[in-house]
């Protein structure tokens, strides 16, 4: 452990020595004493760096048609690819500054990706280069270690286990918010409000006048919005309740990915964790209503969740899993309501495989994992997963909620197994690395997607990521 301790000590003193110069630090969690800043005078500097580096392979990638929104209409065939090869890069240098209860932080993220065939458009919507700051705001929060707190400006937000709103760190660029939050904490309640915008206000472009329709009697160039409420009662460490309501307004000028539409979600969560055992229970009840060209359509859908997790303390600490999801689907023909499940922000990789193949829309998967730690920095993880479309005709969609394809004439909605590896190696404490391997067989509902046509499609989807991360402090 001496290597370790030296190899730590060494990046604490050179990010304290930053900290003196450049005088702010990056915030993640709000304390009365940060344990990794430097103090100077009555402010506390906490600076972070940050370098992630990731390749992958892809064998049959489920390519995308485009930015097409989860609440669109038919997609085209995907076109098949064999082979692909991406490399990410992700740098960010944080700094920021607590003073008594006030605070403020800064991260500029740098991240670029290259590969062939071109992932970009599918990995990010940003270009296959960008520099920008992922997160900027300032704050005023309480002494405690669970503080509650006002914070105004870019930021990442989580909640629950990110089925609805979650930071996606796996992606390149993950998701940070330009919201007003709050955060009250009294005994045994949390309360949390937000209120983020998706896409500024501004005026309609002419070209895009004559394009859908808006419901009636509302401005078409206030942009998007995303609007939250959150209520925790702790009980007890094996009993938590939580309830989580969010509103979605979407109006032009807005991203390519969001269609005009009013969408609320009622979320509820029961969780826990205890002497080893955890647990998770979630529902979730989606209305609303969304444009399509010269009317719009109801939509009334929902979406379940549970899973529990057991810790033994057997020879090498295995940990196993049991999983289930389930989330409504719709083949995109009118009339009545719309029933496809829209998860409105979500983590890309929350509780739905390594793989990234599908999303919390129109699926239900089992799930069973188990994880060994052979050694104190080693960690191996194996789990299997099976996979089912809810509607057979309707839309696939990729954990990115980008889509993978649609077709209307099938009638089988079995997607396919999929069988995930990991590996994970941390030699000293600013270091992970980490490997792993995905391979997904295709069922008939999944080829017939891919292919366009019944029994046809590739029969073995596969993939596979190393990783080095490097953190500090």
């Amino acid at each position: 452990m001496t290597g370790r301790g030296k190899a730590l000590g060494s990046f604490r003193f050179a990010w304290a020595t930053l900290a003196l110069v450049a005088r702010a630090g990056v915030a993640e969690s709000q304390q009365a004493n940060p344990p990794d800043g430097v103090a100077v005078g009555e402010f506390w500097f906490r600076p972070r760096l940050e370098v992630r580096l990731r390749g992958e392979y892809f064998h049959h990638p489920v390519s995308t048609s485009g930015d097409v929104p989860i609440l669109g209409t038919q997609l085209d065939l995907p076109f098949d690819v064999k082979h692909q090869w991406v490399v990410h890069e992700r740098t960010r240098l944080g700094l920021g500054v607590e003073r008594g209860p006030l605070g403020a932080a800064i991260v500029v993220q740098d991240a670029r990706v290259a590969g062939a065939p071109s992932p970009v458009g599918a990995a990010t919507d940003l270009g296959a280069a960008t520099t920008s700051f992922h997160v900027a705001y300032i704050e005023a929060h309480t002494a405690d270690l669970h503080p509650s707190l006002g914070r105004v400006g870019r930021q990442e937000i989580a909640w629950g286990e990110g089925r609805l709103l979650g930071t996606s760190d796996w992606l390149l660029s993950p998701r940070s918010l330009d919201a007003v939050r709050g955060r009250w904490v009294v005994r045994q309640f949390d309360f949390e409000a937000l209120a983020a915008l998706l896409a500024a206000p501004g005026f309609l472009p002419p070209e895009q006048s004559s394009q859908g329709s808006l419901p009636s009697g509302v401005d078409s160039a206030t942009g998007a919005q995303l609007y939250g409420l959150d209520a925790t009662f702790h009980a007890d460490p094996l009993l938590h309740a939580e309830l989580i309501a969010l509103g979605r307004v979407v109006r032009s000028p807005h991203p390519p990915a969001l269609t005009p539409s009013n969408i609320a979600v009622i979320d509820g969560r029961l969780f826990g964790d205890r002497a080893g055992l955890r647990y998770a229970a979630e529902f979730a009840y989606e209305l609303g209503r969304w444009a399509v060209i010269g009317r719009t359509r109801e939509v009334r859908a929902w979406a379940a969740t549970a899973h529990v997790d057991w810790q033994s303390g057997w020879l090498m600490h295995p940990r196993f899993s049991v999983s289930g999801s389930y989330a409504t689907g719709d083949d995109g023909h009118p009339p009545g309501a719309a029933h496809r499940f829209d998860p409105i922000l979500p983590d890309a990789r929350s509780g739905l495989g390594q793989m990234g193949l599908y999303a919390w829309s129109n699926m239900m998967d089992a799930a069973v994992s188990a994880t060994l730690t052979p050694l104190e920095d080693l960690t191996l993880a194996l789990g299997y997963r099976y996979v089912r479309l809810a509607d057979s005709r309707g839309a696939w969609f990729a954990a990115s909620l980008l889509p993978v394809g649609q077709n209307t004439s099938n009638d089988a909605a079995f997607l396919g197994q999929e069988i995930d590896a990991m590996a994970s190696y941390t030699p000293f404490d600013a270091l992970t690395l980490s490997a792993g391997y995905g391979a997904f067989v295709t069922g008939d509902g999944a080829r017939a997607i891919l292919s366009g046509r019944p029994n046809g499609g590739p029969s073995l989807l596969s993939a596979a990521f190393v990783q080095a991360n490097l953190a500090a402090p």
